[in-house]
């Protein structure tokens, strides 16, 4: 079984949508960026507080939706809460 397609040869690659970008294009930055994120995110989601544990968890599943978002404009918008987060924050 092949696991890849050689369509990325001439330096550019797929978004999930479809679109071809280069593969030097500012929005694999930002999907590496997220994914970075979220893998620190996964180290502090270990945490013993069941609570913080939980909290990050969503924050996980959020960043995951951004990320496809990016990948893929044409997708469901779902807004992200950005007051949600700043209550997290203060009650932390």
């Amino acid at each position: 079984m092949k696991v890849y397609t050689k369509t990325g040869d001439k330096g550019v690659t797929s978004l999930f949508g479809g679109t071809r970008k280069a593969k030097s294009d500012q929005i694999f930055d930002v999907l590496g960026t997220l994914d970075e994120l979220n893998a620190q995110l996964g180290f502090v989601s270990s945490s013993k507080n069941k609570k913080i544990a939980k909290i990050v968890l969503q924050i996980q599943n959020d960043l995951f939706e951004l990320g496809a978002q990016i990948a893929n404009p044409k997708s469901v918008d779902k807004k992200a809460s950005t007051s949600e987060f700043e209550s997290i924050m203060d009650e932390l």
